[in-house]
């Protein structure tokens, strides 16, 4: 069981995660863009929206924590088929802003409000596209 102290922490680490998210999102919102050819990242209602080498993604974000501890925002890009969401590309944003390719932001992308975000994350999903199923042949 936690205690006050770490519940009331983890409470204002959720509102800086609840904050630096806001401010991604705008940031999106005003820079996001499509890359002919590639697709694009952008934030028309305030939610990201993207598509990448043809396919319209679902991007479900939402806070995580590690080891009970709030560590990140999530973005998880998929498709739902069969009624099932099918992920193909998770992009973590920190506390501190940073953009990264895993939970633990060991891999970072960029910073949260890069000039170049678009790019940079879209790049990033179509590998991951091309490695998924959705352009494996069918068996």
């Amino acid at each position: 069981m936690s205690s006050e102290t770490e519940i009331f922490a983890a409470s204002a680490a959720l509102t800086r995660l609840h904050d630096i998210d806001q401010r991604f999102r705008d940031h999106v919102k005003t820079a996001g863009t499509a890359l002919k050819g590639l697709g694009s990242l952008t934030a028309p209602d305030g939610e990201i929206a993207a598509s990448c080498l043809g396919v319209q993604l679902n991007v479900v974000r939402k806070p995580i924590a590690v080891d009970g501890n709030p560590a990140a925002f999530e973005y998880a890009f998929g498709v739902v088929k069969d009624s099932a969401f099918r992920l193909y590309f998770h992009l973590y944003l920190d506390p501190q802003g940073n953009l990264c390719t895993d939970v633990k932001c060991q891999t970072r992308l960029c910073d949260f409000n890069n000039a170049y975000i678009a790019k940079y994350v879209l790049l990033e999903l179509a590998g991951a596209l091309l490695h998924s199923e959705h352009f494996a042949p069918t068996r």
